[in-house]
């Protein structure tokens, strides 16, 4: 095998390989394989001896010119100092990046009722579980605090202005004459509907209610709404009341 490589490159070997192949006896065949080991190892020796020549590079520059030079300590503390071009100047001011309004996340929240509370967007957001940014533990802590804070205050606020509204519409109607002639009636109303209930007459209730008369109750009866009181306690109250009293056509047709 090792004749065979060797033929393909090597004539001798090539010879000595067609000699093993005319070999028709089997000493002309071990002869031939004889020589022909011989020759391999032979071969094999030879490259063995050779020597291994490893080209190295000469460690001295052909040129010493061509070599680069050491800069020198002064020339590059000028070429720190020396201005690039493109750099910004040291004292130029840096035009902040302005954000538009619409995403702007410090702005009012998109909710109007959150707005009305000084809710931010990024509050907002966060509420329904979204973040705008990347949050630690403590400014999440923050955030729902803010959030807590600005409710309690919008809330408180306006639980005073209803107290405040409330109040002056009480004084409003206290100093006006026709609602302190109304709750003064009223009065009189809740009283009748009282002895009706208990079943008393119109002399006990001229005697008993201070203040009733019968001017005052034809004044009460002009108005439907508490002849439909009195009647609910007693149908022939009115009716009564006229036969007794005397009736005014006008009155009477009010409160039928």
């Amino acid at each position: 095998m090792e004749l065979t490589k060797l033929s393909k490159t090597d004539k001798t070997a090539k010879e000595l390989l067609a000699q093993l192949k005319a070999a028709t006896t089997e000493e002309e065949k071990e002869k031939a394989k004889q020589n022909g080991k011989e020759y391999i190892q032979a071969q094999t020796a030879v490259q063995q001896t050779e020597p291994t020549s490893i080209p190295t590079e000469d460690p001295t520059p052909a040129n010493p010119d061509d070599t680069d030079p050491i800069p020198d300590t002064q020339d590059l503390e000028e070429d720190k100092d020396s201005d690039i071009p493109g750099d910004p100047e040291p004292d130029a001011v840096v035009p902040e990046k302005v954000i538009e309004k619409k995403y702007d996340m410090s702005e009012p929240a998109f909710n109007p009722r959150l707005a009305k509370m000084g809710i931010t967007r990024e509050e907002e957001l966060f509420k329904l579980g979204v973040y705008v940014r990347k949050l630690t533990r403590q400014e999440k802590i923050e955030i729902r605090r803010s959030i807590y804070q600005k409710k309690k205050k919008y809330m408180s606020g306006t639980q005073e202005r209803f107290k405040k509204e409330q109040a002056e519409k009480k004084a409003a109607l206290e100093a006006d004459p026709e609602y302190q002639k109304y709750k003064h009636q009223q009065r009189f109303v809740i009283r009748i509907v009282e002895a009706l209930k208990n079943h008393c007459n119109i002399d006990w209730m001229l005697k008993n209610i201070e203040g009733l008369t019968v001017d005052v109750v034809r004044e009460l009866l002009q108005k439907p709404e508490n002849v439909n009181k009195f009647r609910q306690e007693k149908e022939e109250f009115v009716t009564n009341f006229y036969k007794r009293f005397g009736k005014d056509l006008t009155t009477e047709d009010q409160t039928i």
